[in-house]
């Protein structure tokens, strides 16, 4: 079986799970020396470039491309259950877990506004944000790392590319949005912000 791996999920020194082309899943409990892997649900035309994992037994992916899902595993990747399904049109990029239970995905702006789904309950179970950030025509998100999107506590930093690079924050769990526009080039698809630092960025701010 051959696969690009870019869902990445460490959980301790040994436990950590990964994602990729071709519907693959692969999860090592020694800490790398073995990998078990698998198809997940038999969607091996479905690139999961993101991944969220809880522990040994349970994780969470995200496709990037169509369809646009999210599927969750309780038994270590012995059963991948559908928990959420998008339209057509959706491209999903990334998922964020700010705590046990509250989680994060996002996806290619529609309509002018950003699409991002949360959770309250591991994953089981997925609905929108009521306050959509903006965003300009050709703004999107890279699917390159899943950490174009980081959530910690209260606070949302979503990290944009395409003909405009922003950078957007809610300190308030996606009640209300701040917007400032990155210094990195921009202004075609394959350039902005690829990927967010893990720290405390509203100290910054």
């Amino acid at each position: 079986m051959k696969a690009s791996l870019r869902g990445l999920s460490p959980v301790t020194n040994e436990i950590a799970w990964a994602s990729g082309s071709g519907g693959t899943w692969l999860r090592t409990l020694d800490g790398g020396a073995t990998w078990d892997h698998g198809v997940i649900s038999g969607l091996d035309t479905v690139d999961f470039r993101s991944i969220h994992a809880f522990d040994a037994e349970q994780a969470v992916v995200v496709s990037a491309g169509q369809p646009a899902v999210i599927y969750k595993t309780i038994d270590g990747g012995k059963t991948w259950e559908l928990k959420h399904q998008e339209v057509e049109t959706a491209f999903l990029d990334g998922i964020s877990f700010s705590g046990p239970d509250k989680g994060y995905v996002f996806g290619d702006p529609i309509d002018g506004k950003w699409m991002i789904l949360q959770s309250a309950n591991q994953g089981e179970s997925w609905y929108s944000l009521l306050n959509l950030p903006s965003a300009k025509e050709g703004e999107a998100g890279f699917a390159a790392s899943a950490s174009s999107l980081i959530s910690d506590g209260e606070n949302l930093w979503l990290g944009s590319g395409g003909t405009e690079a922003n950078l957007h924050f809610s300190p308030d769990q996606g009640i209300s949005w701040k917007q400032w526009n990155s210094p990195l080039m921009q202004g075609e698809a394959s350039k902005g912000i690829f990927s967010l630092p893990i720290l405390e960025m509203v100290e910054f701010f």
